[in-house]
């Protein structure tokens, strides 16, 4: 549980990082910050499901 808790705060961090990078890139462009917007929740999500995958299966190699 506190792995997954762990990941998903990672995730959260680099979506943060994603958005208000195309905040200060994007600050005048609303259809761009929208679109911006879109892709830090994909890559915050991906980021917590990647890791989450990773972790199963450094798990399962370690039980034989």
């Amino acid at each position: 549980m506190k792995r997954l808790f762990r990941n998903a705060n990672i995730g959260l961090a680099v979506g943060a990082v994603v958005l208000i990078g195309g905040a200060i890139l994007f600050h005048e462009n609303d259809d761009a910050y929208s679109a911006t917007t879109v892709a830090a929740f994909v890559i915050g999500m991906a980021v917590c499901f990647g890791l989450d995958i990773r972790a199963e299966r450094k798990d399962s190699r370690r039980s034989p």
